[in-house]
């Protein structure tokens, strides 16, 4: 059985002397610098603290002011069940201005320029839309968009309605929307007498569809009226 050294048992003593040695002196080390730097760990404790309840109250207060917006939204919803349309629109024009950040501002934007269209408002109801700074991969934004266009088709401006309608429908998620808006958009450019374009959108309907499905001979049909006018 060997034997260790003695030399180097003395070395292994002094090695965990040493180590004791510097932690104690990085103990006091610490200590003399927490001393002579009270203020500035106090300070930076307070600020700590403000920055932790900031981050509490915020979010608090986000979590209040949406419960808040959903129980008003509902409210004005009932109030538009009765058919009141005037003090619907002043409800929710004061709602979006409490509320404009929630997650309900869009379904009010959306539900005020309906309101706006109803009543013969149209660039009421554009500026609203575009004012809800709603895109059309939002959940909302194909109707958002879709509300869009008809404003435009009020106010007789069929081009821009034509553009806003293909855009739904070629970026909508729901074939529904697609279908929707790209029969809108033709039946705007044959508004326009833009016979070639109307046919060409009902082609890329009709692309979409399987030869079965109920729809099919509706735009076949407008499609081969366009065809005799042209």
């Amino acid at each position: 059985m060997s034997k260790r050294h003695p030399q180097q048992r003395s070395r292994s003593r002094t090695s965990a002397s040493d180590g004791d040695d510097v932690f104690v002196a990085g103990v006091l080390d610490a200590s003399t610098w927490a001393r002579k730097n009270q203020s500035k760990l106090t300070i930076g404790g307070i600020v700590v603290a403000v920055i932790l309840l900031g981050g509490w109250y915020w979010t608090s207060y986000t979590a209040n002011l949406e419960e808040a917006g959903l129980v008003e939204l509902e409210q004005i919803q009932q109030t538009l069940s009765l058919g009141d349309a005037e003090t619907g629109k002043v409800a929710l024009a004061q709602y979006l201005e409490r509320f404009g950040g929630t997650p309900y501002a869009a379904e009010a934007s959306l539900l005020l320029a309906e309101l706006y269209l109803e009543t013969n408002q149209p660039a009421q109801a554009i500026e609203t839309l575009r004012n809800s700074g709603v895109g059309l991969g939002d959940p909302l934004g194909p109707q958002v968009h879709v509300l869009q266009a008809r404003a435009w088709e009020e106010q007789g401006e069929f081009a821009r309605a034509a553009e806003l309608y293909l855009d739904v429908g070629r970026r909508a998620p729901i074939e529904f929307q697609r279908v929707e808006a790209l029969s809108d958009a033709a039946r705007m450019r044959t508004e326009l007498g833009q016979f070639g374009d109307a046919i060409a959108i009902y082609d890329e309907i009709l692309a979409t569809m399987e030869v079965s499905d109920a729809g099919r001979g509706e735009f076949e049909m407008r499609k081969a009226e366009l065809e005799a006018r042209g």
